[in-house]
C-alpha cells in the first residue's frame, strides 16, 4: 500500500481535487500552495463557490511536467491493480454517498480482496477503506462540460506512461474496457 501523507480539507469547502492534488505532490517534493491549486483546478459556478473538474487537473498535473490522462474504466477493480502494479496513482472521482449526486475525489492508495484504500480529504484520518462493491456504487460520470463518460478516473505518474500500453495491458482483461481522453489540455476554460 503506497504511503501518502493525508492532508484534510476545510469543513464546507469544494477543495477536495485541489487537496487530492496537494497530497500528490507533496509525495513528489513539489511545492505549491493548495490555495493557488484550488484557483487552478477549480470553475466558479456561484460568488464564491466553485468546484475541482477533470479537465482542468489534468491540465494542471501536465503543466507540472507530470504524465497524467483520465480515463474511463468499465471494471474498476482491475484497473486499480494494473495502475498499482505499475506505480501509476490515481485520483478518483466518486460520489460522496450512495444517495449523493455530487463528486467527491479521494486519492488512492491501495486494495485487498475486499476494499480499497483512500486518503478522502473530508476525513480526519487518512487510509480510508472502501468496499470494492461499493466503489463499483459510487462511481459516477465525469464532470467535463465537453464529455460524459460513466467510471473516470486521473491517472498521474512522475515516470513516462505509455497510454497505449496501458491501454493493451488493461483490455486483455475479460470485461475491461478503458477509454483515454489525450487531448484534454485543448479544453480551455471560458
Amino acid at each position: 500500500m503506497k504511503k501518502i501523507s493525508h492532508i484534510r480539507q476545510e469543513l464546507n469547502e469544494c477543495s477536495c481535487g485541489a487537496v487530492c492534488v496537494k497530497m500528490l505532490l507533496n509525495c513528489y517534493n513539489i511545492e505549491a500552495k493548495l490555495a493557488n491549486i484550488f484557483e487552478d483546478v477549480s470553475e466558479n459556478i456561484f460568488k464564491n463557490f466553485g468546484y475541482c473538474k477533470n479537465n482542468l487537473i489534468l491540465d494542471y498535473l501536465l503543466k507540472l511536467g507530470l504524465h497524467s490522462s483520465v480515463i474511463s474504466v468499465k471494471e474498476i477493480d482491475k484497473v486499480l491493480k494494473i495502475c498499482e502494479h505499475n506505480e501509476i496513482d490515481v485520483i478518483l472521482n466518486i460520489k460522496s454517498s450512495l444517495k449523493s449526486y455530487g463528486g467527491h475525489y479521494v486519492l488512492y492508495l491501495g486494495k485487498n480482496l475486499n476494499n480499497i484504500y483512500v486518503n478522502d480529504p473530508a476525513k480526519k484520518l487518512g487510509c480510508t477503506p472502501i468496499k470494492l462493491e461499493k466503489l463499483k456504487k459510487l462511481m459516477i460520470p465525469s464532470l467535463f462540460s465537453q464529455i460524459s463518460e460513466k467510471n473516470t478516473i486521473i491517472v498521474v505518474s512522475k515516470q513516462s506512461i505509455n497510454l497505449e500500453e496501458f491501454e493493451i495491458s488493461c483490455n486483455r482483461y475479460k470485461n475491461v474496457k478503458i477509454k483515454i481522453f489525450k487531448c484534454l489540455s485543448s479544453y480551455i476554460r471560458k
